[in-house]
């Protein structure tokens, strides 16, 4: 079935789109493969493109570095590939940046090994990082957390808020140790703390801030739960209305089809409030890569636009200062993590003013 596919459909991207760019491909630079991307666009558009750069296979395991390119032209043209941190045989995973913009100062979350966790700072728009400096963010029982791909949020309130993964197994990898939580600091970074438990059965998740203050997290089940529960979608949703220390119950969202991957989501204007949210939106596997924009607060979404229809999987958004839209998201013909693409999107003014 999926060969068929991958015939019919080729390796063409969506109409529509401003700008695009393979940005990371196979063998550059003497990395197998790049996954995992995270981005993040500053007041004056500057773009910085974050990844995973897998020294000998595809694998999730092994020797993984993290791996950056930098735009200053709104990702025109990039930097060469920069490595950022190479923690020797290590896997160093999960980029995920926040800007404090009060200080300027841009936190880059990331785990070694799906054990331990670490931030690296930036003060020049990351020109240089500061060391990684480990961080402890546990509750009883829990034997590893780690940061989820993509990108954390700053809150009107100043807070800085991290989606995490926790794990309850501390001898193998198991979905069903896996759960979900939030953490967050209120001094611009020196103290994390550990916000809402969503409890186990929860992976990867990405939230944005509403219009109206309220925190909307789409989550990702971990595998098979979709089923167990009985649900359709393996999309989930949670409101948080204290900044992300309590959360509603995740529920199912029938109308953000998608295989069991990781989704991007961003406010892209907060009066009237309009989000968007990307994922592979063919429900059996991972292909259809799509931007989808709500106008009601998260409660029903429309297509904007379809940047690939072939494989694909992880992908991340962000804003320019002129609401142009960026994602990086994985695609490719063969297996969904030949390349990572950079695309540019204007949305229709109308959806943006309606």
């Amino acid at each position: 079935m999926n060969r068929l596919l991958d015939k019919l459909i080729g390796d063409r991207l969506g109409r529509g789109l401003d700008f695009a760019v393979d940005l990371f491909t196979q063998r550059e630079g003497g990395y197998h493969t790049f996954r995992i991307p995270g981005l993040l666009a500053l007041p004056n558009d500057t773009v910085l493109a974050f990844c995973e750069g897998r020294k000998y296979s595809h694998s999730d395991f092994g020797d993984i570095d993290l791996i950056m390119k930098r735009s200053t032209d709104g990702g025109t043209t990039w930097s060469p590939l920069q490595l950022i941190w190479d923690a020797g045989e290590l896997a160093v995973q999960n980029p995920c940046p926040v800007l404090d913009r009060s200080t300027g100062t841009i936190f880059l979350h990331t785990v070694v090994n799906r054990r331990d966790q670490y931030v690296l700072t930036s003060d020049d728009q990351g020109q240089t990082w500061s060391a990684p400096r480990p961080i402890s963010v546990r509750k009883p029982g829990w034997a590893f957390t780690w940061c989820c791909p993509g990108h954390g949020i700053q809150l009107r309130s100043g807070r800085l808020l991290i989606p995490g993964v926790s794990s309850t197994d501390g001898e193998k990898e198991s979905n069903d140790a896996y759960g979900a939580f939030y953490y967050f600091s209120d001094d611009h970074g020196q103290m994390w703390k550990v916000g809402h438990d969503f409890g186990q059965g929860w992976n990867e998740f990405m939230a944005a801030e509403r219009g109206d203050g309220a925190v909307y997290a789409i989550l990702r089940p971990n595998r098979g739960r979709s089923k167990r529960i009985g649900g359709k979608s393996n999309t989930f949703w949670s409101v948080s209305t204290d900044g992300g220390e309590t959360s509603s119950v995740p529920a199912e969202h029938l109308g953000l089809p998608s295989p069991v991957c990781e989704a991007s989501i961003v406010q892209y204007s907060a009066s009237p409030t309009r989000l968007l949210f990307t994922n592979p939106a063919f429900p059996r596997d991972r292909y259809l890569m799509t931007l989808k924009g709500s106008a009601d607060n998260g409660q029903t979404w429309q297509v904007l636009r379809r940047l690939y229809l072939g494989r694909s999987a992880y992908s991340d958004i962000a804003l320019l200062h002129d609401k142009t839209v960026c994602v990086l998201f994985e695609r490719g013909l063969k297996q969904y993590s030949d390349k990572l693409t950079f695309v540019k999107i204007t949305i229709d003014p109308a959806w943006s003013r309606e």
